[in-house]
């Protein structure tokens, strides 16, 4: 095996169940464990509160407003209905 061959991955198969520290694929940022990563999520990021009260959907992050905004456009009109039903 080469240098160009060795990767994270490779260095520590087979050596324990860690895998290295989880990766906000947001901000490239790692964190210490899964529960801080998580925390970093619910604080930094935004879910889509429809989407989760209505549809169960849990634990689907978008980067910052604009994409959540973006999301909220890709919804279109599947988003209106359920707001009306919400508002009467």
């Amino acid at each position: 095996m080469n240098t160009r061959e060795l990767s994270y991955e490779n260095l520590y198969q087979g050596h324990g169940p860690f895998k290295g520290h989880p990766l906000c694929e947001f901000c490239s940022e790692r964190f210490y464990d899964d529960n801080a990563l998580w925390s970093h999520l619910r604080k930094q990021h935004f879910t889509c509160h429809i989407c989760e009260k209505f549809r169960g959907v849990q634990n689907e992050f978008y980067s910052d407003y604009d994409d959540l905004e973006a999301h909220f456009r890709r919804r279109g009109n599947s988003q209106k209905s359920v707001y009306r039903d919400l508002t009467g």
